[in-house]
């Protein structure tokens, strides 16, 4: 659980530092080098526990398209699609993430194959969602722009929930640095060749926010987070693990209010609300379970 909550705070403020970076750097550009800074890092941290990166073909094959599935799709998506759309209103739509990773589940993994009150709890948690930054969409309704850049960030949530129930399937048997550094090295080779074919490269201005939003998003927000988030990954559904993305938007909304100046409306009580109980219907079934197997056999009468 404190690694949960620490995820939805790391990648909560990730929102908020994305649209940093993009006020000084181009879309696929940023991306590139937020994972660049990361990848240091954690060779640094493998090298120094020792701990072993070979892998059979048939692995490196799941990672690469893993990493393009997220690196590549996911992120490369999300932030063309935050050029042209707040924080809260990119949160919004990545939240039909927990909904894709419930459908991809249930066809890939036999013992992820919920009932409908699971999916049930991912529609109300994303409702919450929708009813904190419904005035956000209002607002950018009128955008020529919306449709593609909403589509772009659906497209990204699906592609990331297809990832992480491969991950889930085939690659819980590495250790979680290995598997990030991996797709780091794939995923960041990508975005690099992205913006040099699209000219980004000629685009880039320096400003402090812009090199805060990369420092944190790498270091933060890849180093730690992904090894985290698969460690997370090799312990609890793939579901349950998806639900953070009910929560981050939240804390996405406190820092567009620290950074940008934005007001936090009543109505965050009422989709906070939501989310918590759509969680809670999710985790229901398993709850159940877990009373069920703990309740002690009675005697037999007589």
């Amino acid at each position: 659980m404190l690694v949960f909550c620490l995820l939805c705070l790391i990648w909560g403020f990730s929102w908020v530092a994305i649209k940093l970076t993009l006020e000084g750097v181009p879309p696929f550009l940023g991306a590139a080098v937020r994972f660049l800074v990361a990848i240091p890092l954690l060779a640094a941290y493998v090298r120094l526990r020792s701990i072993p990166l070979r892998m059979p073909a048939s692995t490196w094959r799941m990672v690469t398209i893993t990493a393009i599935l997220i690196y590549g799709l996911d992120y490369g998506l999300i932030y063309w699609a935050e050029q042209y759309l707040s924080a809260g209103v990119t949160a919004i739509f990545f939240a039909t993430f927990p909904i894709f990773t419930g459908i991809f589940a249930y066809l890939v993994i036999r013992s992820e194959r919920h009932g409908a009150l699971v999916f049930l709890g991912l529609i109300v948690g994303f409702a919450g969602v929708f009813v904190i930054f419904s005035d956000e969409l209002e607002k950018s309704a009128s955008h020529p722009l919306l449709l593609p850049a909403t589509i772009a960030v659906v497209a990204a949530a699906a592609s990331a929930a297809l990832a992480t129930v491969l991950i889930k399937r085939h690659l819980m048997g590495m250790h979680p640095a290995v598997i990030t550094l991996a797709q780091l090295l794939v995923g960041s080779a990508l975005l690099l060749a992205l913006a040099v074919v699209s000219g980004e490269v000629g685009r880039v201005e320096a400003t402090g926010r812009a090199l805060a939003g990369i420092l944190y998003l790498g270091i933060v927000a890849s180093a730690l987070a992904f090894t985290l988030y698969y460690w997370l990954l090799g312990r609890g559904s793939a579901i349950t693990v998806s639900t953070m993305i009910f929560i981050t938007p939240v804390v996405a909304l406190y820092g567009d209010w620290l950074v940008y100046g934005e007001p936090i409306r009543e109505r965050i009580i009422l989709g906070m609300g939501l989310i918590f109980a759509g969680i809670g219907l999710a985790e229901l079934p398993k709850y159940r379970e877990h009373l069920r197997r703990r309740r002690p056999e009675r005697p037999p009468l007589g």
